[in-house]
């Protein structure tokens, strides 16, 4: 059990750059999420799969659900504070776990390459069914092309790091010199890549938003309002946006738990609306 928790911690700790997404308070561009799932999914289930065989990637990844559960139970209803949600990496799992039943898996490295590509895409598919059930911004379509252009690459790269892991907890020959260095890499160079242009975004020229409040019905004291919303051209907005919230924390407001996060519903060109009170 100790091992599984090993992974299940490893699992965990890689997805400590998607808590800003968890908590919807995102700092960067959405298309980073999917990146940063897949390439925990690849470097620790594969690595997991191969170190301590069948099942092991779907164990480790219920390990960590079941330790992510209690914390966030105890964070949330428990202590009062945000809500968080978290990646379940069950889709990822399975595609590993189906994959080591084929041929592939006498070819590790092979192995963690071949996941790393079913997990960018058929493991993300079964994780956006999660996220956009339950996560405070869910993803888009039109996110999908450029997630992929970045997660791919690089989830595939990582699974064959995260194979490289297990062959050396198992005592596996390693492949030369040359194909490890160059592995490792080829995948620092994908991951700057794909931060790059993660990072990379346009600021639109000569574009006002006009925001009107309306006094909302209110208890002890506290204040609440709706807003309308209206962008300077209407088509500065996608037709299908990353998202268009009003956000607020550190309210101290009952019920809310630091956090307010609506999503604005769109009645026209350029034209949103709250869709409850905010304070």
């Amino acid at each position: 059990f100790v091992q599984y928790l090993a992974f299940a911690g490893v699992l965990i700790g890689a997805s400590v750059y998607q808590i800003e997404f968890d908590f919807g308070v995102p700092q960067f561009r959405q298309v980073f999420q999917p990146m940063l799932i897949a390439a925990a999914a690849a470097l620790a289930l594969v690595g997991a799969r191969i170190f301590m065989g069948r099942g092991a990637a779907l164990i480790a990844a219920v390990v960590a659900i079941g330790l992510r559960g209690i914390v966030a139970f105890v964070v949330a209803p428990v202590l009062d504070a945000p809500v968080n949600w978290f990646a379940l990496y069950l889709g990822a799992a399975v595609v590993v776990e189906l994959l080591a039943l084929t041929p592939l898996y006498k070819r590790p490295v092979v192995f963690g390459l071949v996941s790393g590509l079913g997990i960018a895409t058929v493991g993300l598919w079964i994780e956006s069914l999660w996220i956009n059930a339950v996560y405070p911004l869910p993803w888009p379509t039109s996110i999908w092309p450029e997630a992929l252009a970045m997660a791919v690459p690089v989830a595939i790269l990582v699974g064959g790091c995260g194979a490289l892991v297990g062959m050396v907890l198992t005592g596996q020959r390693l492949p030369s010199r040359g194909i490890g260095v160059g592995l490792v890499v080829l995948t620092v160079v994908a991951i700057g890549g794909a931060a790059a242009n993660g990072l990379r975004y346009d600021v639109p020229q000569n574009t006002t938003a006009s925001v009107t409040l309306t006094e909302a019905p209110a208890a002890d004291g506290q204040r609440f309002v709706t807003a309308d919303v209206r962008f300077n051209p209407p088509g500065v907005v996608s037709d299908d946006p990353n998202w268009v919230t009003v956000l607020g924390w550190q309210g101290g407001l009952q019920n809310e738990r630091g956090i307010f996060n609506d999503s604005l519903e769109q009645v026209g060109p350029g034209h949103f609306r709250s869709t409850q009170p905010m304070p």
